[in-house]
C-alpha cells in the first residue's frame, strides 16, 4: 500500500510534565507521510511553552477545555489526511505502531485498527492496572467490537460517516462508544497487539479509583445507547468483568443481611469466593510481575475488590443520570 498522509494527534490539558515525551514519540514514528497535531485544550500551565519548543515540527491547535472527544473531532474536521491516529498525552507510541496497522486498510471495510496499551509498572497499584489490561487484551480476538482511544488508527472517512466521537463526555467511555458506532455503521475494527503505546504508570490509588469510577459511570450510558449485539459480545468486556460488580454488590447486601440473620452469611461467603476467583487471573499476572508473596496476593485481591466497589458506585450514578435524562426526554 502506498503511504497515505496520516495525522498523529494528541490532546492535552495542563500536560507540561508529560506532553514533551509523547510528542517526541509521535515524531519518532517510523512512517514517512505523517503530520503531528497537538490540541492544547485550554492549558493554564507551561504546556504552550513546551509545545513552542518543537517549532515547525508539529502543528498546534488551541481549544478552550472542550475535552478529548471534542478535540479529536476538531482534528478530524480540519485535516486532509486519509487516516487519523489518536493517543493520549500520558502515552508514548512505539516507533512501529502505524506500520503495524496501516496494511489492514487495504480492506475498504476496515474503519479502524486498534492496538495494545501497555501500562508501565512501578508499584502494586500500577501492576494491578497493567496486568488487568494485559489479561483483557489477551482475551481480545482479531475482529474487535470497540477501540482503545490512546492506540487507534482511524480511517477518516469512517469517522466522519458516523459523526465522529460523541461529546457528551469530555473523557471516559468515548472510545468504546466510538467503536460501537463504527460497528453499527457497518465498519470493521481490527485488533493487532503489534500496534503498541506505552502508558505512564498509574501508581496513585486515588487516580486508579477515580478513573474506574469515571469509566463505570460512562459505560452505563454507552451500553444503554448502543446496539446490544456489540456491547454484550465485546470480548474486551468478558462476562466475568461484567458480572464482578453485580456479585460484589450482592455480597455486600448478603453481608448486611447476615447481621440480622446468620443464614445470609452462607451466600455472602459463596459470593465473596466467586468474586475473588473471578479476579484471580489478574492477580496471577501481578504475582508474576511483582513477586509471589502473600502481601502481593492479598494486596492485588484487595485492590480489585475495591475496584469493584468503585464500579458499583459509578454504575449507580450512571443509572441515576440515565433515568433523569429519560424522564426529561433527552
Amino acid at each position: 500500500m502506498k503511504p497515505a498522509k496520516t495525522v498523529l494527534m494528541v490532546a492535552t490539558r495542563n500536560g507540561e510534565r508529560k506532553i514533551a515525551k509523547c510528542v517526541r514519540s509521535l515524531l519518532a514514528t517510523e512512517y514517512s507521510d505523517k503530520e503531528v497535531v497537538v490540541v492544547n485544550d485550554g492549558s493554564t500551565d507551561q504546556t504552550a511553552r513546551m509545545l513552542e519548543g518543537f517549532g515547525g515540527k508539529i502543528r498546534v491547535l488551541r481549544s478552550g477545555g472542550i475535552g478529548v472527544a471534542a478535540a479529536r473531532n476538531l482534528v478530524m474536521r480540519t485535516i486532509d489526511g486519509e487516516f487519523l491516529a489518536t493517543t493520549d498525552d500520558d502515552c508514548e507510541a512505539d516507533p512501529g505502531w502505524i506500520r503495524a496497522a496501516i496494511g489492514y486498510f487495504r480492506d475498504r471495510r476496515v474503519g479502524a485498527v486498534t492496538g495494545e496499551k501497555i501500562y508501565r509498572i512501578t508499584n502494586l497499584v500500577s501492576a494491578v492496572r497493567s496486568r488487568e489490561y494485559f489479561v483483557r487484551y489477551r482475551n481480545r480476538g482479531r475482529e474487535a467490537k470497540s477501540v482503545e482511544g490512546p492506540v487507534t488508527l482511524f480511517r477518516v472517512e469512517a469517522m466522519r460517516a458516523v459523526g465522529g466521537f460523541s461529546v457528551w463526555t469530555k473523557v471516559g467511555g468515548e472510545d468504546t462508544d466510538m467503536g460501537y458506532k463504527l460497528r453499527e455503521g457497518g465498519w470493521r475494527i481490527v485488533f493487532d497487539p503489534a500496534m503498541v503505546v506505552y502508558h505512564d504508570a498509574e501508581e496513585s490509588l486515588s487516580l486508579y479509583l477515580r478513573r474506574n469510577y469515571r469509566n463505570a459511570r460512562a459505560y452505563i450510558r454507552v451500553f444503554s445507547s448502543r446496539d446490544r449485539s456489540h456491547s454484550l459480545t465485546d470480548d474486551f468486556f468478558p462476562w466475568y468483568i461484567q458480572f464482578q460488580p453485580l456479585f460484589t454488590l450482592a455480597f455486600g447486601l448478603a453481608l448486611i443481611a447476615g447481621v440480622f440473620s446468620p443464614v445470609f452469611l452462607i451466600p455472602a461467603a459463596a459470593l465473596f469466593l466467586f468474586v475473588n476467583i473471578s479476579v484471580f487471573n489478574i492477580t496471577r499476572e501481578v504475582l508474576s510481575s511483582r513477586g509471589r508473596s502473600p502481601a502481593v496476593f492479598l494486596g492485588s485481591q484487595g485492590l480489585l475488590f475495591l475496584r469493584n466497589t468503585v464500579w458499583i458506585a459509578g454504575m449507580l450514578v450512571g443509572l441515576k443520570n440515565l433515568l433523569v435524562r429519560r424522564m426529561r426526554g433527552l
